[in-house]
């Protein structure tokens, strides 16, 4: 639901991430069907799901997977380019506020490796807003990270959900965490529990 941050819950191995692989459009479904803005997606050509995916969707993994050789702003400007939408100087401020909005606007030069753990999911967050996706897709963003930083991280998330608009849907282990979701959903064996 947009302006909700919404949290997925159960055993390891239950089919938590394997759904939000399914959702993101990462993985093909044996059945079933998957639709975003009007479009059926599940059976579509991967030019389609990839276009999809850079439109409507945005990702934050456990491992933040940002590259090594670039800066933060350059690792948030990646999404920018695969659209073509904006020109380098409108996706250098984008990236940039993105980045103040995280509170790394002083480190956005930096390259990832000189960002500690939590700077670095912070910088994965901004990644995942780039191109202002309808949805997150949120798989265990915290599950690297110590107290603190997940915190952080979780309130940052849940701040994008409240006042950006966007739906949040969040995978994790961390059942502090997913308690303080707008929803809770808990899963078992591939299905959903009823409340």
């Amino acid at each position: 639901m947009p302006n909700e941050l919404c949290s997925i819950v159960g055993p390891s191995g239950c089919g938590k991430s394997s759904l939000l692989y399914l959702l993101g459009l990462l993985d093909r479904v044996d059945e079933g069907e998957i639709w975003i803005h009007g479009k059926e997606l599940a059976a579509a050509s991967d030019t389609a799901r990839t276009e999809a995916r850079n439109h409507y969707l945005g990702f934050i993994f456990q491992f933040h997977f940002l590259l090594p050789e670039f800066t933060a702003l350059e690792n948030v400007m990646m999404p920018m380019k695969k659209t073509g939408r904006l020109g380098v100087a409108e996706m250098e401020s984008k990236a940039h506020d993105l980045l103040m909005e995280m509170g790394l606007g002083d480190k956005s030069r930096r390259l990832t490796t000189q960002l500690s753990g939590g700077e670095q999911q912070r910088v994965a967050v901004a990644r995942a807003l780039a191109n202002d996706p309808d949805v997150i897709l949120a798989d265990e963003p915290t599950g690297n990270l110590d107290i603190k930083n997940s915190n952080q991280v979780f309130d940052l998330m849940q701040k994008v959900a409240e006042e950006r608009g966007q739906a949040v849907l969040m995978v994790t282990h961390n059942l502090d965490l997913a308690e303080r979701a707008h929803r809770i959903y808990r899963m078992q064996d591939g299905e959903f529990l009823r409340s």
